[in-house]
């Protein structure tokens, strides 16, 4: 959003929302600079996106996006129907072990099957319900600064009790929301990759997937189509 991956390549960009509508959600997040908000090439507001992309491309990009996706599996479908032959997709994710969702129970190849299924436009409500019940104020630093007994008193802080969680979540899950509607630890995104592929309900194979670094709260995956055999360089289509 504000920190692109690739600024001064020529790439395209695409997002649920326009770069005006970016700024104003995230325009007094002080995490945020509102000024470096890329201009967004495709908005596209629906789970079929490929069909307002025209373009194809060597390498997609999604940094810290999946896992806010009702409906993996539709949008992994995407991803490769953005690509070009050959292509590979390189994904960012939080590692819920190091991030607001440590209690969460993590997201099984099931539930993103029963999501699939369900057609999932955006968060549904179980989905909104599990991100503010389990939710608790910590951040990466917390797991790796040695003061286990701070961090016990973050973990045993929650934002609201159930009955208000769930009259949140009734509310939130009405229109679009930002919320983790997935979860995963780097372990187990790799274990849901490999049903993936095992199911063919993706057409994406595990290339490489690295450890959460030390102090960091995140892990890389590059995945490729099943007919790659070796890594290779990527550039635009």
């Amino acid at each position: 959003m504000d920190a692109p991956t690739f600024p001064e390549r020529d790439v395209r960009y695409l997002d649920w929302f326009s770069r005006e509508e970016l700024v104003e959600l995230h325009g007094h997040n002080e995490r945020r600079r509102p000024e470096s908000i890329v201009d967004v090439d495709y908005v596209v507001k629906r789970t079929d996106f490929s069909a307002e992309v025209p373009e194809r491309f060597d390498l997609v990009v999604a940094n810290h996006v999946l896992e806010h996706v009702a409906d993996p599996i539709t949008w992994l479908q995407q991803a490769a129907a953005v690509a070009a032959e050959g292509g590979v997709l390189f994904l960012s994710l939080p590692d819920r072990r190091f991030t607001f969702d440590y209690i969460r129970p993590e997201s099984t190849f099931v539930d993103l099957l029963r999501a699939h299924e369900q057609r999932l436009e955006r968060a549904d409500f179980h989905q909104v319900l599990s991100a503010l019940l389990y939710h608790r104020p910590v951040r990466a630093p917390d797991f790796w600064d040695g003061h286990p007994e701070e961090l016990e008193k973050k973990l045993s802080n929650r934002r609201f009790s159930v009955p208000e969680a769930i009259e949140r979540a009734k509310s939130i899950s009405r229109r679009y929301s930002g919320v983790h509607c997935h979860v995963f630890t780097r372990d187990s995104f790799e274990r849901t990759i490999a049903e993936l592929e095992e199911s063919r309900l993706v057409p994406w194979r595990l290339g490489e997937i690295d450890e959460v670094a030390d102090g960091n709260n995140e892990f890389h995956v590059l995945l490729r189509t099943p007919d790659q055999a070796s890594p290779g360089a990527v550039g635009k289509a």
